[in-house]
């Protein structure tokens, strides 16, 4: 659920690119709000939700992992696992082992030779050795989550990379959402394109306000009001970018990425022509 909440901000995602469901949905999750599902579709996260609205449109280019805590979690996601492999998509099993089970916690292979899932990857507890027996009692549940966290992450950040959204190891297509994001996306504009901070402050808010020529009462807003009119939009990182090494307007960097949508791909192409 973390990872895929994560997404949409780092990377400047779809809601629907990377979606979290958990068995029993919010009941489950426990959050203070309660279930949010009356939100819109991207709010509900129940297995049921998957089963019924996700998994019938499941196609080739789709990843589904599915992660399972220990061997006795198999029963419980065997009709959805089965499901899933008979879709067009690929299928992951993340196993999470337990303290009180043995190192090799992946389920035997007559367990899982009726889903022929296309990959298996196993988190073994091993932190005992480290910590002491004493310890594991109180971080079991929480090493479980960041490990498998930690496996998702590592999928999710290769997806997107491969996608084009990932450039010279810098998240360059992140939503400017929040003051962190905001402070971000200055520094990786004055990165790429030599300029001082102001400077590239200034590009950015070209991009933000979708225009050539900034206002008093834009240049002197708060970052909060920069932020609100930036949220709801995308790409506002790369087309910065694409202004200010082409020296084109807001408009022509946008047709730059209408031409060239894989964003890696047209900063490459105009850090090259520019060079």
């Amino acid at each position: 659920m973390i990872d895929a909440s994560e997404c949409p901000p780092t990377f400047g995602a779809s809601p629907d690119d990377v979606r979290g469901f958990i068995d029993g949905g919010y009941q489950s999750l426990g959050n203070k709000e309660g279930n949010l599902s009356s939100l819109g579709h991207n709010f509900s996260i129940s297995l049921d939700t998957f089963q019924n609205n996700v998994l019938p449109r499941l196609a080739q280019q789709d990843m589904v992992i599915v992660l399972i805590s220990g061997i006795d979690g198999m029963g419980k996601m065997e009709k959805i696992i089965a499901q899933v492999v008979a879709s067009a998509a690929v299928s992951a099993g993340v196993y999470c082992c337990g303290p009180d089970q043995s190192v090799d916690c992946t389920p035997a292979e007559d367990q899982l030779l009726p889903y022929q899932l296309d990959m298996n990857i196993k988190i073994p507890w091993s932190i005992h050795e480290v910590l002491g027996p004493e310890v594991v009692p109180f971080c079991s549940h929480f090493y479980i989550e960041i490990a498998a966290k930690w496996v998702c992450n590592a999928i999710t950040t290769g997806a997107h990379i491969l996608s084009g959204k990932v450039f010279q190891n810098t998240m360059v297509d992140l939503k400017v959402s929040n003051t962190k994001l905001f402070h971000r996306a200055i520094s990786i504009v004055q990165k790429y394109a030599a300029l001082s901070t102001e400077d590239a402050k200034l590009f950015l808010l070209r991009s933000v306000y979708n225009t050539d020529s900034l206002t008093d009462d834009m240049q002197l807003a708060s970052s909060s009001a920069h932020i609100l009119q930036a949220t709801s939009q995308g790409k506002i990182v790369p087309v910065a970018l694409l202004s200010v090494i082409q020296k084109c307007s807001i408009q022509e960097a946008k047709d730059c990425l209408k031409k060239t949508p894989v964003i890696r791909a047209a900063l490459q192409q105009c850090l090259e022509k520019c060079g």
